[in-house]
């Protein structure tokens, strides 16, 4: 089952938008091969409707492991990364609590066009967690 938990749309009295969380359920929000293809095929529906886009990031890296790296994690990890590099709606990320590595930059980054990123004052924005280094 995908791990992006419950991305949806979402009616304002301007119109709609497009909600894109990170699942905190399962081994603490990690990215693996599922939830990084449901994430670009949401992001890309959106961006064909014009809906713009509010990703709300926990995000502590992908799932390691040679069952991902088999699977293409790295493939399917580009596609999000795609999906949001080509995305012409606005898009806001909201830091809520950890970006950690290459799963910070897929998902919405400043550096790869998000229009706007918001960071809660306790945020945590790095390359690799604590423990990592």
């Amino acid at each position: 089952m995908p791990r992006i938990s419950s991305p949806g749309l979402h009616a304002l009295a301007a119109g709609r938008l497009g909600l894109l969380p990170t699942s905190l359920r399962f081994l603490a929000g990690v990215l693996d091969i599922n939830s990084a293809v449901k994430g670009a095929r949401f992001v890309r529906f959106c961006d064909c409707f014009n809906i713009p886009l509010i990703t709300f990031e926990d995000v502590p890296g992908f799932l390691p492991g040679t069952t991902q790296e088999y699977g293409g994690i790295i493939k399917h990890g580009a596609k999000l990364l795609y999906a949001f590099c080509e995305a012409t709606v606005p898009k806001i990320t909201v830091i809520t609590r950890k970006a950690y590595g290459g799963a910070y930059c897929v998902m919405s980054s400043k550096h790869i066009g998000g229009d706007v990123n918001f960071a809660y004052p306790t945020a945590e924005i790095a390359v690799m967690g604590p423990e990592g280094s």
